[in-house]
C-alpha cells in the first residue's frame, strides 16, 4: 500500500534570473525572441482544448531519492530541471521511465530491486515508489492578449508504481490497484503514447531521431519509416495485412485442392446429362399431356355445365312462351276484331278531311294567285323606283362634277384675267425698253425703222381683217358644238329607248313560250295522276295477294321444318359422320349408340335418365375414332365422345337374379347387332328399373346396393343420392318400337325446295312493293307538282304582261322622241351650215393671210437687219418682248378654252336639272303606285295567312288522322301477322321442349362422367425424380398438381388446338424409350456435384474476400500514411527554415510508387550549405534536424507531454537560444520538461525545478521565473 501523501513540500521560491554576461549572446535571444513576436500573434478566437499535464512527481526511495521527495510543481507549459553533473536529474525522467513502465535497463540498473535507494543513511529500503500527479487544465486569452492556463475543476489523477526488493512491481490508478495495461490504456486516452514514447527524448537520443534509417532491417529495428507510421498511425495495418497475406495463400491451395475433387464429380454429373435431359423430356412432355388433358376435361366440364344451364334457361323459357302465347292469341283476336272497327272509322275521317282539305287548297290557290299578281306589280314599280333613283344619283353626280368644274374655270378666268394684266404690264415695259435700246441705234437704223414702220402701218389693216375672221371661226366652232352634243344626246336617248324595248319584249316572248309549256306539262301531269291512281290501285291488290300467299307458303314451310327437326340428328357432329359413312369414307363407324338399339316406349324415360353414353358414337377401333377426331378438327364441328368396341372389358351379360325380380335396364334393350351389348352394358351397367320412387328405395337400399330408376326418371344412385324427377323428363334418347318412319315424312330435299319457293315468293313480294312504293312516291309527286305549276303559270303571266307594258312604254318614248324630225333634221342641217361656214370662214383667212404674206416677210427681214444692227443687245431685248407676247397669246387662247367650256357646262348643268326633276317625278309616281298596290296587297295577305294557317291546321290534323289510319292498319296487319306466328310457334315450342330436355338429360350424364374422369386421374410422383433440382419455375411446374382454372380462363382456351396438341403429346410420350432410373442416379450425383461446388464456392469467397480486405487496408495504410507524410514533410521544412533561419530539409519517399518498400530518406540543406545526407552533418545540425522532425510531428499530433533530457548539449548558444524560443513561444498546447544545463534554454522556462545533491541524497527545490525587467 502507498503511504499517505500529505507531507509537508518545501515552498516555491520566486526568482528572476539573469544572463551574466548580456552580451551578443542575449542580444540574438532578443532577436530571435522578436523575430517569434512577429511570427506568433496571439489568435483570440482560438479555441482551446482541456489537456492534461504532470503537476508534481513525488520520488519515495527511488535511485538518488531518499524518502518521500517532491519534485514540482511543473509549469502547464515549459519547465527546466537544472543542476549540476551528478545530483540527479536524469533520476527525474527516470521516474516518468519507470511509472510508465519501462525496463530497468532503460533506467541504466540491470534490475527493478536496484532502483531502490541505497545510501550510508539509508542501506536496506524495502521499496521504491513513484507517484505521477496529473491535472487537467485549459488555455486561454486574457483581455490584453496574455495566454494564461486554468486548472479546471476535475478530480487530479494519480498514477503509482511501486516496486520491490524481490524484483515485483505494482501499478496504482488514484490509490487503486491495476495492471499495466489499465495504466497504458489510460494515458493513451489521454493522449501520452507509451507504446513509441514519442513524448521522451533521452539523454544522447535527439541526435538518433534524425540518424534512423530509410526503413527498419529488422523486426527489433526501428526505421524512419516505421517511426513515421508509429505516429500517422498506419502501423496498427501492417499486422493485419500481412497475417492476410498469409491467409490468402493458405486460401489458395485449399482452392486448388477443392477444385480438382469438384471437377471429378462435374464429370461425373456431366456424363448423367444427356440421359437425365431424356428423362426430364419425358417426364415434362408427360406433366404437360396430363395438365392438357386436364384442361381439356375442363373445357368439356365448363361447356357442358354452360350448355346445360343455357338448356334449362331456355327450357324455362320455352315453357313460359308457350303459357304466354295462348294468353296473347285470345288477347289478339280482341284486339283485331277492336282495331278493325277503329280502322273503318278513321277511314271515313280521312276521306272527309280530304274533300275539305281539297276545297279549301283551291281557295287558297286563288288568293295566292292574287298575292303573287301583287307581289309582282310591286316588284315592277321597285324595279321602276330603283331605275329613276339610279338615273337620278347619276345626274346628281353629274350635276355636282358639272358644277365643280364651272366654280374651277370661272376661278381660272380670274386668274387668266391677272395673269393678262401682269403681262401686258411686263409687255408694256419691255417695249419701252425696246424702244429706247433702238433709240439708242436709231441713228445706224434709222432708214430701216422707217422702213419697218410704213410696212407695219401698210400691215395693221390685214392683221384686223385675219383676227376677225378668226373671231368669226371661233363663235361658228362653238355653236357647232352645241349642236352635235344635243344631237348626239337624242340619239342616244332614242337608241337606250329601243333597245330596252326590244329587251322586254324577247323577256315577254320568252315567259309566254315557258307558260305554254307549263300548261303542257299541266295537262300531262293531270293525266299521269288519273293513270297512276288506277296502277296504284291494282298493283295495292296484288301486292295483298302475293302477301297472304307468301304467308301461306311460309306457314307450311315451318310446320315441315318442325317435323324434320323431330326427325333429324341430334347433333351435326353425328350427321356429319354419318354422310363420311355413307360416302363410303369411313367404315367402322356405326353411328349414335342410342340409335343401335331398342326399347319399348313404356321404359323412354327409365332408359333416357339411366343410360349415361347412350349420346355417344360407336366406333370399332381407335384408329377409326382418331379419324372422325382429326375430320372433326378439320372442319370445326365441335366436341364428340366415342366408344370402342375393341377397347371394352369383356363383361359377363347373362342375366342376374335381381331384388323383387324387377327388371334390369340392360335387359330390356334390344341391340340391332348382338356386338353392340358391350356398349349398352358400359353405359348403364346393372341398373334396375322400378315402377315407383317407394319400390325403387327398397330395391336399392337392400343387403347390396344398386342403382335404380323409376319409370318418371328418378334415378337413385348407389351413393343413396336422388336427381332426376319433376316436371321435366328426359326423353328420346333411345328408339323406340312405336317409332316407325311414316309416309307423311318430308325429306330434307323438299324441306329446302319448299325454302326455296318462300324465298323467290319473298324476292319478288319484295321487288313488287318497291316498285309499289316508287308508283305511290311517283303519284304523290305528280300530285304535288300540280299546284307547283299553276302558280308558276299565274307568276309567269303577270311578269309576261309587265315586260310588254315596258315594252310598249319604251316604244311610246322613243317615237315621241323620233315624233319630232324636223327639229333633228334642223340640227343636222344646221351641223351641216356650221361646217360650211367655218370651212368658208377658215379660206378667207387663208386667203388673208396670203395675201399679208409678202409684207410680213418684208417687215422680218428689215426687223432682222435692224437686230443685227443693234447688236446682241437689241436681240436679247426683242427676245424679251416676243417671249411676254407669246405667253399672252397662250393666255388668251386657254381663256377662250375655257370660256367656250363654260358654256358647254352651263348648257349640261340646265340639261341634268331637267333630268332631275324628270326623275324625281317618277320616283314619286312609283311611290304613289307601291302604296295604291300595298294598301291592296295587304287585305289579300291577311286573307293569304289566315287561309294557309287554316290550311295548315287542317293539313295536319288530315295527316295526324291519316297517321292514325295507317298506324292502325299496321297494327291491324302486326297483330294478324302476330296470330299467325303464335299459332306456328305452339308447335314449335313443344318440339323444342321436348328435344331440350333430352339435351338436359345428355348433358348432366357428361358432366357426372367428365366429373368422375377428373376426380380419378392419377399422376406420376416426382418428387423422388426431380428433388434434386433448384427451387424454380421448372420444378414447381413439374411438382404442381393440374391447376383447376377459372371459367373466365377456359374462355380463352381454344379446344380443339388443345385436342390437336394432347393427340401429338400422346404420340410423342407413346414413342419414348426412357429409364428413369437415370434420375435417381443424377439425383445422387447432382447433390455431391452441389456440395462440393458450394465447398468450393464458399472457400473462394473466403479467399476473395480476405483480398478485397487486404486491398483495402492496403490502400487505406498508403492514403491515410501519405497524408500525413505531405503534411509532416511540409511542416518539417517549415519549421526547419524557422529553426535554422534559411535552410531546408525534406523527407523523401525512396520508391515513390510504394513508399513502405524502402523506406523515407532525411536530407538537409543547412543555411548556406548544399543538401547532405543527414549521417554527414555535425553533431549540432543533427540535433536541429531532429528537433525540427520532433516540432513537426508535434504540429501534425500533438501531444500533451515532452520529456527532453539536454537536448541541447550539442548546441551553440545560438541554436540553443532558438530552439528555447520556440518551444517558449510555441508550446500553449503541450507542457514541455527540458532537463538542460544551458542558460539560454532555462532562462526562458517559466518554472524551474533546481535538483541538488546532499550526503548522496538528492533534494529538489521550484523557481518560478519571471521577467523583472519587463515588470
Amino acid at each position: 500500500m502507498l503511504g499517505p501523501r500529505n507531507v509537508n513540500q518545501q515552498p516555491v521560491q520566486v526568482v528572476a534570473l539573469k544572463p551574466e554576461n548580456p552580451g551578443p549572446a542575449s542580444q540574438q535571444t532578443n532577436g530571435v525572441q522578436s523575430q517569434y513576436s512577429m511570427d506568433q500573434k496571439p489568435d483570440l478566437e482560438e479555441q482551446f482544448q482541456p489537456r492534461l499535464v504532470i503537476e508534481q512527481l513525488v520520488l519515495t526511495n527511488f535511485k538518488s531519492y531518499a524518502g518521500r521527495q517532491v519534485v514540482g510543481p511543473f509549469n502547464s507549459s515549459f519547465s527546466a530541471v537544472v543542476g549540476p553533473n551528478g545530483s540527479g536529474k536524469s533520476n527525474v525522467i527516470d521516474s516518468l521511465l519507470f511509472v510508465f513502465g519501462f525496463r530497468a535497463t532503460k533506467m541504466r540498473q540491470s534490475k527493478l530491486s536496484e532502483l531502490i535507494h541505497n545510501s550510508e543513511n539509508f542501506p536496506n529500503l524495502n521499496f521504491c515508489q513513484v507517484d505521477i500527479h496529473f491535472k487537467t487544465v485549459l488555455d486561454s486569452y486574457d483581455e490584453n492578449g496574455e495566454l494564461q492556463t486554468e486548472a479546471l475543476p476535475v478530480a487530479d489523477l494519480v498514477v503509482s508504481r511501486k516496486a520491490y526488493r524481490t524484483n515485483s512491481s505494482e501499478y496504482y490508478i488514484n490509490d487503486k490497484k491495476c495492471t499495466y495495461t489499465e495504466v497504458q490504456t489510460l494515458l493513451k486516452d489521454q493522449g501520452i503514447d507509451l507504446d513509441h514514447k514519442r513524448f521522451l527524448i533521452l539523454q544522447g537520443e535527439v541526435e538518433s531521431i534524425a540518424q534512423m534509417k530509410p526503413k527498419a532491417e529488422g523486426q527489433s529495428d526501428d526505421g524512419l519509416l516505421e517511426y513515421l507510421e508509429d505516429i500517422i498511425g498506419t502501423a496498427k495495418y501492417k499486422a493485419s495485412i500481412e497475417g492476410s497475406l498469409v491467409q490468402i495463400d493458405e486460401l489458395n491451395e485449399v482452392c486448388v485442392q477443392k477444385e480438382h475433387r469438384y471437377e471429378i464429380v462435374e464429370k461425373a454429373k456431366n456424363d448423367l446429362e444427356a440421359g437425365k435431359e431424356t428423362a426430364l423430356t419425358f417426364l415434362r412432355k408427360e406433366k404437360s399431356l396430363s395438365d392438357k388433358q386436364s384442361v381439356y376435361l375442363q373445357c368439356r366440364l365448363l361447356k357442358d355445365k354452360g350448355l346445360l344451364s343455357e338448356k334449362k334457361a331456355s327450357l324455362e323459357t320455352l315453357k313460359q312462351k308457350l303459357t304466354e302465347m295462348k294468353h296473347q292469341n285470345a288477347e289478339h283476336i280482341q284486339q283485331v276484331e277492336e282495331e278493325t272497327k277503329r280502322y273503318h272509322e278513321l277511314s271515313s275521317e280521312v276521306k272527309h278531311l280530304e274533300k275539305e282539305v281539297t276545297n279549301l287548297k283551291n281557295a287558297h290557290k286563288k288568293i295566292e294567285k292574287e298575292k303573287v299578281s301583287m307581289d309582282e306589280k310591286i316588284k315592277h314599280n321597285e324595279n321602276r323606283k330603283k331605275k329613276a333613283e339610279k338615273a337620278q344619283q347619276t345626274s346628281s353626280s353629274q350635276l355636282r362634277e358639272s358644277e365643280s368644274k364651272i366654280a374651277d374655270l370661272e376661278r381660272n378666268q380670274q386668274e387668266y384675267t391677272a395673269q393678262s394684266e401682269q403681262l401686258t404690264r411686263t409687255l408694256d415695259q419691255e417695249k419701252k425698253q425696246l424702244e429706247s435700246i433702238k433709240v439708242e441705234v436709231s441713228e445706224k437704223t434709222k432708214d430701216l425703222s422707217m422702213a419697218v414702220s410704213k410696212l407695219q402701218q401698210e400691215m395693221e389693216p390685214w392683221k384686223d381683217k385675219i383676227g376677225a375672221k378668226q373671231a368669226e371661226i371661233d363663235i361658228k366652232t362653238s355653236q357647232l358644238e352645241i349642236v352635235k352634243n344635243k344631237l348626239q344626246e337624242l340619239e342616244t336617248e332614242t337608241s337606250n329607248l329601243e333597245g330596252k324595248a326590244e329587251e322586254k319584249l324577247a323577256l315577254a316572248q320568252a315567259k309566254k313560250k315557258q307558260i305554254a309549256h307549263l300548261k303542257k306539262e299541266k295537262l300531262h301531269v293531270a293525266e299521269q295522276i288519273k293513270l297512276g291512281e288506277k296502277e296504284v290501285n291494282e298493283a295495292k291488290k296484288k301486292l295483298d295477294a302475293m302477301e297472304s300467299e307468301i304467308t301461306s307458303l311460309r306457314d307450311r314451310m315451318n310446320e315441315a321444318n318442325v317435323r324434320v327437326t323431330n326427325t333429324q340428328s341430334r347433333n351435326r357432329v353425328l350427321q356429319a359422320l354419318t354422310h363420311l359413312k355413307n360416302s363410303g369414307r369411313l367404315t367402322g363407324f356405326h353411328g349414335r349408340l342410342g340409335d343401335l338399339g331398342v326399347i319399348d316406349d313404356k321404359y323412354d324415360v327409365a332408359v333416357s335418365t339411366g343410360g349415361g353414353s347412350l349420346d355417344d358414337m360407336v366406333v370399332d377401333t381407335v384408329e377409326i375414332a382418331q379419324q372422325c377426331i382429326s375430320y372433326m378438327r378439320k372442319n370445326n364441328l365441335g366436341f364428340g365422345k366415342f366408344i370402342v368396341l375393341d377397347k371394352l372389358r369383356k363383361f359377363n351379360l347373362s342375366k342376374i337374379q335381381t331384388p323383387n325380380n324387377v327388371p334390369r335396364l340392360f335387359d330390356l334393350i334390344t341391340p340391332v347387332d348382338p356386338k353392340f351389348a358391350p356398349a349398352f352394358y358400359s353405359s348403364m351397367y346393372n341398373t334396375l328399373v322400378s315402377r315407383n320412387l317407394q319400390e325403387a328405395n327398397k330395391v336399392a337400399f337392400g343387403a347390396k346396393r344398386w342403382r335404380v330408376v323409376t319409370l318418371d326418371g328418378k334415378l337413385v344412385d348407389t351413393s343413396g343420392t336422388l336427381s332426376g324427377g319433376g316436371n321435366r323428363m328426359f326423353r328420346g334418347a333411345m328408339r323406340l318400337k312405336s317409332a316407325a318412319k311414316t309416309g307423311n315424312e318430308i325429306s330434307e330435299t323438299e324441306l329446302k325446295a319448299m325454302a326455296d319457293e318462300v324465298q323467290l315468293k319473298e324476292d319478288a313480294f319484295t321487288k313488287a312493293q318497291s316498285a309499289f312504293y316508287e308508283m305511290e312516291n311517283a303519284l304523290s309527286n305528280f300530285h304535288d307538282r300540280l299546284p307547283e305549276i299553276d302558280m308558276e303559270i299565274s307568276k309567269l303571266e303577270l311578269e309576261h304582261d309587265m315586260d310588254r307594258q315596258e315594252a310598249e312604254a319604251a316604244k311610246a318614248r322613243s317615237k315621241d322622241v323620233l315624233a319630232n324630225k324636223d327639229k333633228l333634221a334642223k340640227m343636222h342641217k344646221q351641223i351641216v351650215e356650221e361646217s360650211t361656214a367655218i370651212e368658208k370662214l377658215e379660206s378667207e383667212k387663208k386667203s388673208l393671210k396670203d395675201q399679208s404674206q409678202g409684207l410680213a416677210d418684208q417687215i422680218a427681214e428689215i426687223q432682222e437687219k435692224i437686230m443685227e444692227a443693234g447688236g446682241v443687245k437689241l436681240k436679247m431685248q426683242q427676245s424679251k418682248v416676243e417671249s411676254v407676247l407669246q405667253k399672252l397669246e397662250i393666255l388668251n387662247e386657254k381663256e377662250s378654252s375655257d370660256s367656250l367650256q363654260l358654256t358647254k357646262l352651263h348648257n349640261m348643268v340646265t340639261r341634268l336639272k331637267g333630268q332631275i326633276s324628270e326623275n324625281s317625278i317618277e320616283i314619286q309616281e312609283a311611290e304613289n303606285d307601291i302604296s295604291k298596290i300595298k294598301e291592296t296587297y295587304d287585305s289579300s295577305l291577311r286573307k293569304f295567312q289566315s287561309s294557309e294557317k287554316e290550311l295548315e291546321e287542317l293539313t295536319s290534323q288530315l295527316e295526324d288522322v291519316t297517321e292514325k289510319c295507317e298506324q292502325s292498319k299496321e297494327e291491324l296487319n302486326a297483330k294478324q301477322s302476330q296470330i299467325a306466328d303464335l299459332r306456328k310457334e305452339e308447335i314449335k315450342l313443344a318440339s323444342e321442349v321436348e328435344r331440350c330436355e333430352s339435351s338436359i338429360n345428355s348433358y348432366e350424364r357428361n358432366i357426372k362422367k367428365i366429373t368422375n374422369e377428373i376426380g380419378t386421374a392419377e399422376y406420376r410422383e416426382l418428387e423422388g425424380l426431380i428433388g434434386w433440382m433448384e427451387d424454380g419455375e421448372e420444378k414447381q411446374q413439374l411438382l404442381a398438381p393440374p391447376h383447376e382454372y377459372t371459367p373466365e380462363e377456359l374462355e380463352k382456351v381454344n379446344p380443339e388446338t388443345l385436342e390437336a396438341e394432347i393427340e401429338e403429346l400422346e404420340k410423342e410420350v407413346d414413342s419414348m424409350t426412357v429409364d428413369l432410373d437415370t434420375l435417381h442416379e443424377y439425383a445422387r450425383r447432382f447433390k455431391e456435384f452441389t456440395e462440393r461446388k458450394a465447398d468450393l464456392n464458399e472457400s473462394v469467397v473466403k479467399r476473395d474476400e480476405l483480398k478485397e480486405a487486404c486491398e483495402n487496408l492496403k490502400k487505406q495504410r498508403l492514403d491515410e500514411f501519405m497524408a500525413g507524410f505531405n503534411q509532416i514533410s511540409l511542416t518539417l521544412k517549415q519549421m526547419y527554415q524557422m529553426i535554422t533561419m534559411g535552410g531546408n530539409a525534406e523527407l523523401e519517399l525512396v520508391d515513390s510508387l510504394d513508399p513502405f518498400s524502402e523506406g523515407i530518406l532525411f536530407s538537409v540543406m543547412p543555411p548556406k550549405k548544399s543538401w547532405k545526407n543527414i549521417s554527414n552533418l555535425s553533431g549540432g545540425e543533427k540535433t536541429l534536424s531532429s528537433l525540427a522532425l520532433v516540432f513537426a510531428l508535434h504540429r501534425y499530433k500533438p501531444t500533451p507531454l515532452y520529456v527532453m533530457d539536454e537536448i541541447d548539449a550539442a548546441l551553440d548558444f545560438r541554436n540553443v537560444s532558438i530552439v528555447a524560443n520556440y518551444i517558449k513561444e510555441r508550446t500553449k498546447n503541450a507542457q514541455f520538461i527540458v532537463i538542460s544545463l544551458r542558460n539560454n534554454m532555462f532562462e526562458l522556462a517559466k518554472q524551474l525545478v533546481g535538483i541538488y545533491k546532499v550526503s548522496n541524497m538528492t533534494k529538489s527545490i521550484t523557481l518560478q521565473n519571471r521577467d523583472i525587467i519587463s515588470q
